[in-house]
């Protein structure tokens, strides 16, 4: 495969949990409309296989940054 066919981003982002669900639900948001973009008929048939994958996962334990830290 040639490089310039692939497309890799990622993005770490500091986020609360209030935000999470808002986030998540875009992103299941934005999924569905690139499956219609994908299904809707196209001039010519399809002639290749793409992978795309998302993911949203903590990457470190909860914190409480306003809370008191117990010595």
């Amino acid at each position: 495969y040639r490089t310039n066919e692939r497309h890799n981003s990622v993005t770490i982002l500091a986020l609360g949990e209030d935000r999470y669900e808002a986030v998540a639900a875009r992103l299941r948001a934005m999924e569905q409309e690139l499956m219609v973009l994908v299904t809707q008929e196209a001039e010519e048939a399809p002639n290749r296989v793409y992978a795309l994958g998302m993911a949203l996962f903590p990457l470190s334990d909860y914190s409480d940054v306003g809370a008191d830290v117990e010595e």
